[in-house]
């Protein structure tokens, strides 16, 4: 169950070494009769092989959708004219782990040498902030308010960004966040490239400012968050930052988990989570820890088993993590479709499954292989009897949102944070494909397996609910305070006294 925001954001937004001259012809047109081949193989494939289809959109939406959209393919269109309008059949999946990504060529040309917007932005409170000044005006204030841009108000530019971002169910905080996260590109993709911006402010003072900034390109995006903001926080992939971290103080312990990936921790980090799991818990018996912050923001999931064998220490008794684990089919159509197939994929995945009632199973090879939560777990030794505060926020997804539905289910901790993106009771992911239509070559990616938690409650389309609501202010994001934890630590100590 790997993060498919990452294969996403490889996709698209991390892709440095695009730089350089591209050929891509932006205002190159595609015949209504390629385009109808394109819209025809993208609905023949996600009916053959998405098995979340229809968890909330029923079947005649789809097809109303598919519908009105070859009403509007009978004049040629450019890849990008036909990308906005097949998009938001993406938000009628409602799925996190599908996404829809412009060709290759077209995020080479994006990254070549395009003009983009000039700021770091976050979103807080409905409101649009400056968070990094990247332009030339060094005179423009962090903390601004942005206002408008090119004439468009922006909170609703902003809210129909996001509403054309996909997500677990009806949950908004993930979608807000990668809009955020990804505004150039995305205002690039939506709106189209215009070099200079028209953009009013409000600065922190209360004064209201029109300003006229030039964009930046991709190549000194970098440069400029470098050069102004030093040093940067370094992601988990390109640092030496450990996976897996566990720190005591006193009568409080903070674990903290950057990802559930099993082989990138090994691989990359040197560190095994069994092996660290019971080593943390050695610790905290042997010292008294009484409160356990269990970290998991930002952590966009990974594999089933580190969720697994983490609440086996933290619940004593036996469990069973999943309920089923299905797929729709055992054959890909379109194999050559797919750019990430790879031979030994295509060979062992339908060996993996068996069909039943109409869908595919994992079988008893794919239970051995390393789908273990469809059996009963016994707890871990040592077992921690104290209490549990999870902090979550927008980026806690996929294999995450499943621990915090066990989580919940057992009513084992105190959630603090903001909502999860990744939903607690099914999640829509496994192995992801990435299908390339065939003339636009407009990618997807295809999630292949539903994996249905075993808990009591239903699914309400939302990430786990925080029991207190926190998320960092603009001001706080500008100082690098973290708000959650601080707060968190407030409320052990009103506990302990």
């Amino acid at each position: 169950m790997k993060n498919a925001r990452l294969l996403f954001l490889a996709l698209l937004l991390f892709q440095f070494n695009l730089f350089g001259q591209t050929d891509y012809q932006l205002e190159k047109t595609f015949s209504p009769k390629a385009l109808k081949e394109d819209l025809s193989t993208l609905k023949d494939n996600f009916e053959a092989v998405h098995p979340g289809l229809y968890n909330y959109t029923p079947k005649e939406e789809f097809d109303a959708f598919y519908t009105q959209v070859e009403s509007h393919l009978n004049e040629p269109m450019t890849e990008i004219d036909f990308y906005r309008i097949i998009n938001p059949v993406i938000t009628l999946i409602r799925n996190g782990h599908t996404k829809m990504v412009p060709s290759d060529a077209y995020v080479k040309w994006m990254r070549a040498g395009v003009l983009l917007f000039p700021f770091d932005v976050y979103w807080s409170e409905n409101q649009l902030y400056v968070y990094r000044n990247l332009s030339k005006d060094e005179d423009i204030p962090i903390g601004a308010v942005i206002e408008s841009v090119d004439g468009r108000i922006a909170t609703e530019l902003f809210q129909s960004m996001a509403d054309r971002i996909t997500r677990d169910g009806f949950n908004t905080s993930s979608p807000e966040h990668e809009a955020a996260q990804g505004f150039k590109s995305y205002y690039l993709i939506n709106e189209g490239a215009s070099g200079e911006f028209s953009i009013d402010i409000r600065t922190p003072e209360g004064e209201s400012q029109t300003i006229k900034s030039k964009g930046i390109t991709y190549k000194d995006i970098k440069k400029m968050r470098e050069e102004r903001y030093a040093p940067l926080p370094k992601s988990l992939w390109s640092s030496d930052l450990p996976a897996l971290e566990l720190k005591i103080d006193g009568e409080i312990a903070t674990m903290t988990i950057r990802t559930f990936d099993k082989a990138f921790v090994k691989k990359e980090k040197k560190q095994k989570f069994k092996q660290f799991y019971k080593n943390a818990f050695e610790q905290m018996e042997s010292k008294g820890v009484k409160h356990l912050i269990l970290d998991l923001r930002g952590n966009g999931g990974g594999d089933p088993m580190p969720t697994i064998e983490l609440f086996a220490h933290l619940h004593p008794e036996p469990f069973t993590f999943y309920k089923e684990v299905t797929a729709t089919t055992q054959k890909i159509p379109n194999k050559e479709l797919y750019t990430n197939f790879s031979f030994p994929e295509k060979q062992v995945y339908p060996m993996v499954l068996k069909k039943k009632n109409g869908m595919y199973h994992i079988n008893w090879l794919g239970r051995l292989a390393g789908v273990k939560g469809l059996r009963t777990s016994q707890p871990n030794t040592p077992f921690f009897d104290g209490k549990v505060y999870v902090l979550t926020d927008a980026e806690s997804f996929s294999a995450t949102g499943e621990t915090t539905g066990i989580i919940k289910n057992f009513d084992r901790a105190t959630f603090i944070g903001e909502e999860p993106g990744g939903n607690p009771v099914q999640n829509t992911s496994g192995l992801q494909l990435i299908l390339e239509l065939p003339n636009t070559k407009v990618r997807v990616v295809m999630p292949l397996w539903e994996w249905v938690m075993n808990v009591d409650f239903k699914n309400e389309g939302r990430g786990v609910i925080p029991d207190h609501l926190v998320r960092p202010s603009i001001q706080d994001k500008i100082d690098g305070v973290d708000r959650v934890m601080e707060y968190t630590l407030e409320l052990i100590k009103e506990q302990q006294n």
